[in-house]
This record gives C-alpha cells, sequence and structure tokens, in this order.
C-alpha cells in the first residue's frame, strides 16, 4: 500500500509534471474508482482548466485547479495506486484507469492494479477532511510533541492500532515501524510515553525537508 512518503513522493511528482498544462480530454476507465463524482461531472469541471498547485493530508493527495474553477482533484491510492506522465499515449501504462490529456500533447496517469484508489472533485478541501474524519496530518508544524500527547494520553490500546488509526493521526502506516523499530504490542498509555514520544521524533525527522503543500 502506497504509505505517506509514496504519496508525498507522488505529489512531488505531479507538482514538477503537470500543473498549468490545460486539460483537454478526461478519460475514464474505471468508473468505480470515482466517488462522489460521476463520470460527466469529472470532465465538465476538469476540461479546459489546469492543475494549479498540490497539497496531502495523510495519505491524500489534493490538486487545486486554476482560480477560476475553484475545487480540488482528491486522489487516494489505495493499495496499488500510483502516476505517470508521459507523452506517447500509444505507450500508456499498464493498469491506467484515468487519464488526463493535456493540450501539451503529454498525459497524466493514474494507475491502480486492485482498482482499490479513490478519485474525486471537491470544493472544501477542509470539508472533506471533516468527513472523512481524520486526525491532523503526521507532519503538520503543528503536530509537536505535546499534540501528539494529547492524542496518545491513557489510550489503553496497543500502540499499533493507535498509531496506524487516520482518524487519530492521518498518514502513519507500517513505514513508521520501520522508521523506529518499534514493538507494537506495546501499550500507548501514558505509561509508555517515552518509547511512544521517540516514535514521533523518528516519524516527524522528515518534516524538517518535506512540505504537505506546493505550488
Amino acid at each position: 500500500m502506497p504509505e505517506l512518503p509514496d504519496v508525498e513522493t507522488m505529489r512531488r511528482y505531479l507538482q514538477a509534471t503537470s500543473l498549468h498544462q490545460q486539460i483537454e480530454e478526461v478519460d475514464v476507465r474505471s468508473e468505480q474508482l470515482l466517488a462522489q463524482t460521476a463520470v460527466e461531472e469529472l470532465k465538465e469541471r476538469l476540461i479546459g482548466h489546469s492543475f494549479n498547485s498540490t497539497r496531502r493530508h495523510g495519505k491524500w493527495l489534493f490538486v487545486a485547479l486554476d482560480g477560476d474553477a475553484e475545487a480540488f482533484l482528491v486522489l487516494h491510492f489505495g493499495m496499488t495506486g500510483g502516476l505517470k506522465y508521459f507523452e506517447n499515449v500509444e505507450e500508456d501504462p499498464e493498469y491506467d484507469r484515468i487519464l488526463f490529456h493535456f493540450a501539451s500533447g503529454y498525459h497524466l496517469a493514474y494507475i491502480a492494479m486492485r482498482k482499490l484508489g479513490e478519485v474525486a472533485i471537491v470544493d472544501d478541501v477542509e470539508a472533506f477532511v471533516g468527513k472523512k474524519d481524520l486526525g491532523p496530518d503526521v507532519l503538520d508544524p503543528d503536530l509537536d510533541l505535546s499534540a501528539f500527547k494529547e492524542v496518545v494520553d491513557d489510550r489503553r490500546v496497543m500502540a499499533k492500532a493507535l498509531l496506524m488509526d487516520q482518524h487519530e493521526l492521518a498518514g502513519i502506516g507500517s513505514w513508521a515501524r520501520w522508521r523506529s523499530s518499534m514493538t507494537w504490542r506495546r501499550s500507548s498509555a501514558i505509561r509508555t510515553w517515552g518509547r511512544t514520544s521517540w516514535t514521533l521524533i523518528l516519524i516527524l525527522a522528515p518534516s524538517r525537508r518535506w512540505s504537505t503543500t506546493g505550488g
């Protein structure tokens, strides 16, 4: 499953390749990936516009459209999703489920081998995050040790269950275990606060270099 570092990499990839190019056509090959948005609405909201900037919350990628569109393309990559920017449409990647065709002659493919991702158009990112009941992004600069302590205090659950609960902290996944070498079976209660705080320090270290937004 694409983890937070993977989604952040895809955010940067889309930002580096696909911004500020007029979208001429949208080819939806797997309608089941569309959530909250019909095919015709997706096309109507995207065609004639361009991607303007990117941001991420947890494992969700949001792509803002140009000024007059006032909307965001939402991408979740499920178990096997990804992006591919390419020129020759006859060499489109395998498992491409949605294609965005640019006036420049290039294309951006949303890839999902197992079709477990999600694509939508929304008008308000904060409202979407609230509707999904997502916790704060784990790389949000405002999520310091004090804020993290409020999440884990007095919680009598296994640390793995707590740290991977997207309703508590959006974005943590199995990669956190690899970074911290944490024993997942430890309780997350205050008596093990020293251990969980060290986990957070290891998880948040990349935030000095990463950002959840870009333009």
